[in-house]
């Protein structure tokens, strides 16, 4: 296979980005600093908690690797394999050996060549951490430097997705950096940001802000469009500011409905609000080792509690889809035996739920959950008509942490 079909680098952020393009597409025309610098500045879905692809599956940590990082493979919008930083490679006729060939020219940030040896090491680290790369590291006899251009893969015995590995589009995505930078552990993370894509990594305040500006190195003639991005955090009555004054150009979190209400009441039809193919999901987990959720008809009270109709056009307007299923059981991530029947009606009078709230031995007025320790509840979020506990994320990581002990019901969800 040669490079004469040219794949996208940013294949699996594409769409997101097309968000932002689109909306900042029409705030560009009033606002002509950007239409002549060509910065994007948006916020971002989450908060950049760490800078290493390979160490977290974080979405935020992976759409930023994009902007930074090359890959070897990717795909292309009909999900087959193309060349991206690799020329051309050959399989052997017993499908045991691949040979890769990197294209000329290929620049790290730093300036330093792109070499076999960084690839190697790329690969090898996040084999040890994506679990398709572990099942290709379980056949791996082999990586071998040709040369600073080519390197070989050699099998145990054929494996017919390794083009499909080496293009996994999210995470973890095997992104290439330097060699030495590659060779950190697998699980310390890397807090240097150098690699070879579209962007150079010029600026990061946790929290708060991160720039990139164009790397006029990328292999890619003419690309990025852009000069650069700029990344800022702001969110709640602050996002609502800096969308209706044009101090952003672009925004990935959730805006509700009265919120662009407001922001349009501002800058009419300068801003829109784009509906995406992707999909988010909210759900409720609940904890079945702890009264009151041990006992299956808790729960069903609850699910029957829980008015999806109603509910749903305040979260997201008219775009969204009517739940089968909302309560789901942490420990497994199964749906909860009796919680999540699609026979149970959606909507139901209040009489019905105290009926059955009475029915399984819960007091009217006892809250169906809550955090069992008040003291902990620092990560708190409300839900209507019953309290929860979010699960907190690990100061460092941007991971999932353990729930605090005694918990009884958690928020969480993800998006795609």
């Amino acid at each position: 296979m040669d490079s004469n079909s040219l794949s996208r680098p940013l294949a699996s952020v594409l769409a997101r980005m097309a968000f932002a393009v689109v909306a900042a597409a029409a705030i560009a025309a009033a606002t002509p600093a950007f239409a002549q610098h060509k910065v994007l500045k948006f916020v971002p879905e989450a908060d950049l908690r760490s800078l290493d692809p390979i160490w977290t599956t974080a979405y935020i940590t992976r759409n930023h690797g994009y902007m930074i990082y090359d890959v070897l493979l990717a795909v292309d919008e009909n999900f087959d394999v193309k060349p991206q930083m690799v020329d051309k490679w050959e399989i052997s006729d017993d499908k045991l050996s691949y040979t890769f060939t990197l294209r000329d020219g290929l620049m790290f940030h730093d300036g330093q060549p792109v070499r076999s040896a960084d690839c190697i090491a790329s690969i090898e680290r996040w084999a040890k951490r994506d679990v398709f790369g572990q099942k290709l590291g379980e056949l791996t006899e082999s990586w071998t430097a040709v040369d600073d251009k080519t390197f070989r893969l050699k099998l145990k015995r054929p494996f017919p997705y390794v083009l499909d590995a080496l293009a996994k589009p999210s995470s973890n995505v095997p992104f290439i950096m330097p060699e030495r930078l590659a060779k950190t552990d697998a699980f310390q993370q890397v807090t240097e940001a150098i690699g070879s894509g579209p962007f150079k990594f010029v600026e990061y305040t946790p929290g708060a802000r991160w720039v990139g500006e164009r790397f006029d190195g990328y292999f890619r003639e003419g690309l990025p469009y852009l000069d650069g991005f700029e990344v800022v955090q702001v969110e709640g009555t602050g996002l609502t500011t800096a969308l209706s004054g044009g101090q952003v150009d672009a925004n990935f979190r959730m805006v509700t409905p009265p919120q662009q209400a407001q922001i349009k009441g501002v800058r009419g039809e300068e801003i829109v609000f784009p509906a995406t193919e992707s999909g988010t999901v909210v759900m409720a987990m609940l904890n079945q080792k702890h009264a009151p959720f041990a006992d299956e008809r808790v729960r069903r009270a609850l699910n029957i509690a829980i008015d999806r109709d109603t509910g749903l056009p305040a979260i997201i307007a008219e775009r969204g889809e009517r739940p089968v299923a909302v309560l789901v059981d942490y420990t497994s991530w199964a749906a909860l035996q009796g919680g999540c029947s699609t026979e149970m009606p959606l909507a139901v009078s209040a009489e019905r739920v105290v009926a059955s709230r009475q029915t399984s031995g819960q007091h009217e007025s006892r809250p169906l959950a809550g955090p069992a320790q008040p003291a902990q509840q620092d990560a708190t979020v409300g839900m209507t008509g019953w309290g929860s506990q979010s699960a907190p994320r690990g100061p460092d990581t941007g991971e999932p942490a353990a729930l605090p002990a005694g918990w009884r019901a958690a928020t969480s969800g993800w998006g795609g």
